[in-house]
């Protein structure tokens, strides 16, 4: 409206919420402490034909509807006989003819999360004061991915004198999150499993032309993103007389973002000789690292005045002026 337009200017063309942090009550003294644990699975994965009979037969259809569907040419890219000994020959020998299960070598069966919050809260006819401090940790459904938040606030209420008061606010949160250089979770439900992905030693196998995500999970590295919030208000309030309030604030907010990607080269190797390497897993061929860094701050002076008075039970009369400022300033570095 009209009166968030004259404070905030741009920033309101579509409104503004105010949100006040809850605050403690006189003659209230608490602590409370509430955590929980949760484990996370899937409800559902979607199913895909890609078992070693299924997946040949339907690779060899592929080829044979794009080549125009020639006589005698059902058998484009896999041979009758391959397709139909291909799971004896997978019982004597799994390394040259695998039958190697994607989704359960990559995705665990649950992810565990966990969160803890404590919070203090005490007043008396001077200062009332809330606190809370509150730690957060979940992981994901594959290996290296990690969420670890840590937040902190506190709101101070001073009753200074009859007529001025003052409102201290402080928060703080940091949080990392880590993740493996891909995301695994395509290559656990649709690589077919012909292509092995860790031979019987548990070294990195090839895969299909050394597309292999799981390999990548396991030896291609770490991504790190690392960020912190620190956010504070101080406001004084003055009553000169009933029903005028002046309120003058500063409201500072610091940022610094950090992420740091380091991707491994990843050599897959011979079945039998641990000395001979066939080649690099696809995007892994070198080893890289880059990071880049973000900072902002930014702070908001507010000075508003507001003067609202009834008359004879049946008028009302409100009146608001007010005055902002407020400062942006933001740099981000990136080398590699």
């Amino acid at each position: 409206d009209a009166a968030s337009a004259s404070i905030y200017g741009s920033r309101a063309a579509a409104g503004v919420i105010l949100i006040t942090t809850k605050g403690a009550k006189e003659g209230d003294l608490s602590i409370n402490y509430n955590g929980e644990y949760s484990m996370v699975t899937a409800t559902q994965w979607a199913e895909y034909l890609t078992d070693p009979y299924n997946y040949m037969t339907m690779f060899n259809e592929y080829k044979w509807n794009d080549a125009g569907c020639p006589e005698g040419g059902d058998y484009q890219t896999y041979p009758k006989d391959y397709i139909e000994n291909y799971a004896a020959n997978n019982a004597m020998d799994p390394i040259e003819y695998p039958n190697f299960n994607w989704k359960d070598n990559i995705v665990k069966n649950f992810a565990n999360q966990h969160r803890h919050k404590i919070s203090v809260a005490y007043g008396n006819s001077i200062i009332k004061t809330r606190a809370s401090v509150g730690y957060e940790n979940t992981d994901a459904l594959y290996e290296g991915s990690n969420y670890e938040r840590t937040d902190a606030r506190i709101r101070n209420n001073i009753k200074i004198t009859k007529r001025v008061s003052a409102d201290v606010d402080f928060s703080f949160k940091h949080s990392t999150k880590e993740d493996p250089t891909v995301t695994p979770l395509q290559a656990a439900n649709m690589y077919p499993s012909i292509y092995l992905g860790l031979y019987p030693d548990g070294r990195v196998a090839p895969s299909k032309t050394g597309s292999n995500s799981l390999g990548i999970i396991k030896e291609g590295g770490q991504k790190t993103n690392r960020s912190d919030l620190i956010t504070a208000k101080f406001a004084l309030t003055y009553k000169p007389v009933d029903g005028l309030d002046i309120t003058a604030s500063y409201s500072p907010q610091y940022a610094m973002t950090k992420t740091k990607t380091f991707s491994k080269a990843v050599p897959y190797y011979d079945a039998y000789d641990t000395n001979v390497i066939l080649g690099y897993l696809s995007g892994h061929n070198t080893t890289d690292l880059t990071e880049t860094r973000s900072d902002y701050n930014s702070y908001q002076i507010q000075a508003v005045a507001n003067y609202n008075k009834s008359f004879a039970d049946a008028h009302n009369l409100s009146v608001m002026a007010g005055y902002e400022e407020y400062y942006y300033f933001h740099e981000s570095l990136t080398t590699s």
